[in-house]
């Protein structure tokens, strides 16, 4: 998987590496840093994440933990299994360059992340827009990007620059999801009657 920073979200940890890496960093109050996988080979960046609480801890084992993500790094070298059973890497962190895109730029990829919204059927909230300096990152997850596409966005160093991603990703992405909307139109009123199914999503 692919996080970016400021994001809260649960995760499930089934396997045994990770149940002894969480409870090094419950112990330890540490972080755990997350790489993307591509083609089964690990890419260089990645954010960390600090576990808040456990929701749910299972008999079998498994976990259900809430994490917060914080910082992005690059790694540096990655060393196989030692004394853990999990991975463990030389990083730099990643500073981001606080700086806002151009307005003019800002407003181009609000419009375009609330139509992809309204067409997916999602509720639209404008306040998510409001008062973030890393807004792109809000907007990427929850654009339909694909894995990779979420590690190149990940990848680039300024916010002008991930919001100018966007701005190329979902222009692509909506004219073809508005063709899609079209297609599904035409078919529903091609001379058939109120009666004619729609067609399957």
């Amino acid at each position: 998987m692919v996080l970016y920073p400021r994001e809260r979200l649960p995760l499930h940890i089934h396997k045994e590496p990770y149940e002894q890496l969480t409870q090094h960093c419950e112990a330890e109050g540490g972080l755990f840093g997350v790489l993307y996988q591509d083609d089964g080979k690990f890419v260089h960046v990645g954010c960390t994440a600090r576990i808040t609480s456990i929701v749910e801890m299972r008999t079998d084992g498994r976990l259900y933990v809430l994490v917060e993500t914080e910082q992005r790094f690059r790694m540096i070298r990655l060393y196989e299994y030692g004394k853990e059973s999990y991975y463990t890497a030389d990083v730099d962190y990643l500073e981001e360059t606080i700086t806002r895109a151009p307005r003019k730029s800002l407003e181009r990829v609000f419009t375009q992340h609330m139509r992809l919204l309204e067409i997916a059927g999602r509720p639209v909230i404008p306040q998510i827009y409001e008062v973030q300096d890393l807004v792109s990152y809000t907007i990427g997850r929850n654009a339909a990007l694909t894995l990779k596409e979420q590690q190149a966005l990940l990848e680039i160093p300024t916010e002008k620059e991930r919001i100018n991603y966007l701005i190329a990703h979902l222009k692509t992405l909506l004219v073809r999801m508005q063709r899609n909307a079209d297609i599904r139109r035409r078919v529903q009123s091609n001379g058939h009657s109120k009666e004619f199914p729609t067609p399957p999503e």
